[in-house]
């Protein structure tokens, strides 16, 4: 089953000293196993807020193992 995720659970996942850190890693593992983890465009936007750079949110995308439909990154940064 694919999961369509929000930007809340990324922050969270990734800001170890977020209140709901470890239960975000924790729903992230379980729902790998279920099917890809996606996130829409507007997630990708909205996550790039606070990151230092495109290549930063494209790191973190990808050590979570997520997909997204394509687009350019560019252009999904600058929005």
């Amino acid at each position: 089953m694919t999961t369509l995720l929000d930007t809340n659970i990324l922050i969270y996942a990734l800001g170890e000293n977020e209140q709901h850190h470890h239960w975000a890693q924790e729903e992230l593992e379980k729902r790998k196993s279920s099917g890809p983890l996606v996130i829409p465009e507007i997630v990708y936007c909205e996550f790039s807020i606070g990151m230092p750079s495109q290549e930063a949110v494209d790191v973190a995308v990808g050590a979570l193992g997520l997909e997204r439909y394509a687009s350019p990154n560019e252009a999904l940064f600058r929005a």
